[in-house]
């Protein structure tokens, strides 16, 4: 039985295994596709072109449509431009109002007139209260 390095298509290599042990790999999920394996460690070929894994491999599907059926892209794909509209450009600062003042805003109704609040040297000390 042949023993076979895997590399990830992350550029990893692993191994070496036996055929056994890669179909687990490719069954239990720990294993895709993408991978490829070598007898060598030297010269690499798709995992999906040997005879020995078709059976683990042909196995998986993704709702319904086998893995090896999916397009692959090379790319992200081609958007057209967006497009922008022409907007006449700014001429100058803008003159914004200044805001109003807290009490040039209006009270709303029924809103009771509620105490100012009392300065922190008015408000009552803890006994043995060290803090300033």
């Amino acid at each position: 039985m042949e023993r076979y390095y895997v590399k990830r298509p992350t550029g990893k290599v692993f191994g070496p295994f036996d055929e056994n042990a890669i179909r687990l790999m490719l069954k239990g999920n720990k294993l895709d596709s993408d991978a490829q394996v070598s007898t060598d460690n030297e010269s690499w070929i798709p995992i999906s072109q040997v005879d020995a894994f078709a059976d683990a491999l042909g196995s998986r599907t993704r709702g319904g449509v086998g893995v090896q059926d999916l397009p692959r892209r090379a790319g992200p794909p081609d958007l057209p431009a967006p497009k922008v509209p022409d907007l006449p450009a700014p001429r100058g600062a803008v003159d914004l109002p200044a805001p109003k003042g807290v009490s040039d805003l209006p009270r709303p109704a029924g809103m009771p007139d509620l105490p100012t609040p009392k300065a922190i040297s008015d408000l009552p000390r803890s006994a043995g209260s060290d803090l300033p």
